[in-house]
């Protein structure tokens, strides 16, 4: 600190010395002035240099065997701050190998992620930081050529939740009905999934969620955009390509408790490995000859009654009837618990953190447990907002739950 104060000091005794002079102090008031003033900015670190500019590089690789050449493509580069702004936008082109470079400074407060257009759909790398000890590796953009070959499409699982519409304060409705389908999606093949039939705008409906009879008030989460899905009487389409690997859907609608009495009904769309059916609460009765025998059991968020089916067909009809009209009690989170309890015996959580920059390779199946679950690390962090960030400008998410989860996982990305 000492070698950092030289200049300033020697200034400043100059100032002191021309003040001997009667006439110094009216010649030079100004002069005398910013000397001080620069070292009590400079004591202060206000002067502090400026984040160092680094060098990003990245490079776009088509992930189908003989695709076409990715040199000469757009690439954007954003620069978004934690709070999921845009602060910057950059762009270049691809030279003949489909590198690219951009100059980024060295901001911890900011992250930047490349975006590539390319075949009708738009690919995106993964974020990185810069500056202030985090290294700034190279990223990869990976894409794909499309088809429109439904085969190499299934479902790994899918997973439905039904119960009784609460409130805030944990009162039923006792005349609407809740449903969430947790779908985890595989494409098989080495090319994006595009469907054949397209909508009245042009729209490919790539994605085909069935409905039943009766719904209200579907809502697209994860994996979906509102602006990108086409909802008709009997299912709700999702227009975006669908990349090679493992993807997973979330959505929600409503039953009104009228259209329950003759039970759940759905058509089962792709090949499907698992498909389970649950309800929450101490004196439920499901049966669904489709799936198989009731069971039950307690994850700690009490007790919980499932029906469950394997290997199931394209074109198999659900149909689950329900024994009780009081699917859980009131006062306590019953949905959000009876997802979290699913997801850590299914893996859907460590599945969907690793899908998202993994999604040309298929991740071998298996299940993990809640102790088994890898800890996020700065760029998990960063999807997960990037992706919080989506749903809240797709308006699939309330600004105060959005703002609580966002808080929370910046509370997390501070501290790595």
């Amino acid at each position: 600190m000492k070698k950092k104060f030289g200049n300033a000091a020697r200034v400043a005794g100059r100032a002191r010395e021309s003040q001997e002079d009667g006439d110094a102090n009216m010649k030079y008031p100004m002069t005398r002035a910013f000397v001080i003033l620069i070292a009590g900015l400079t004591a202060c670190g206000a002067l502090s240099a400026p984040p160092k500019a680094e060098t990003l590089r990245g490079q776009v690789k088509n992930g189908t065997p003989k695709g076409k050449p990715v040199s000469n493509l757009a690439v954007q580069l954003q620069t978004l701050d934690l709070d999921g702004k845009i602060a910057k936008v950059g762009e270049t082109t691809t030279d003949a190998r489909g590198k690219f470079s951009f100059r980024v400074a060295g901001d911890d407060k900011r992250y930047h992620k490349a975006i590539v257009p390319f075949g009708g759909a738009q690919y995106e790398s993964s974020p990185v930081f810069a500056g202030h000890g985090h290294k700034l590796e190279p990223v990869t953009v990976m894409v794909f050529e499309t088809a429109s070959d439904a085969t190499k499409i299934s479902v790994d699982m899918h997973h439905v939740i039904i119960e009784p519409l609460t409130d805030e304060k944990g009162n039923k409705d006792a005349d609407t009905w809740s449903v969430k389908e947790i779908i985890a999606m595989n494409n098989a093949g080495d090319r994006a999934y595009v469907g054949k039939e397209k909508d009245a705008t042009g729209k490919s409906r790539t994605i085909r969620f069935s409905l039943p009879p009766g719904y209200e008030k579907v809502q697209p989460e994860e994996g979906l955009m509102e602006c990108c899905t086409v909802i008709t009487e009997m299912a709700m389409y999702d227009t975006m390509p669908m990349n090679p690997g493992q993807k997973v859907y979330v959505f929600s609608y409503q039953l009104p408790a009228q259209k329950l009495k003759d039970g759940w009904r759905r058509r089962v769309d792709y090949p499907t490995g698992q498909a389970m059916v649950v309800a929450k609460g101490d004196d439920i009765a499901l049966s669904c000859p489709q799936l198989g025998p009731q069971k039950t059991t307690d994850l700690g968020q009490g007790t919980m009654t499932f029906v469950k089916g394997e290997s199931l067909k394209a074109g198999t009809e659900l149909a689950v009837k329900i024994k009780s009209a009081d699917l859980g009690n009131p006062g306590g989170p019953l949905l959000i618990g009876t997802i979290v309890g699913l997801t850590l015996i299914f893996g859907l959580i460590a599945f969907a953190m690793r899908s998202k920059a993994k999604q040309h390779r298929t991740p071998a199946a298996g299940r993990t447990t809640a102790s088994e679950l890898p800890q996020p690390s700065r760029n998990d962090l960063l999807d997960r907002i990037a992706d919080l960030d989506d749903q809240f400008e797709a308006s699939n998410i309330e600004e105060a739950e959005y703002r609580k989860q966002r808080d929370h996982l910046k509370s997390q990305l501070e501290r790595r």
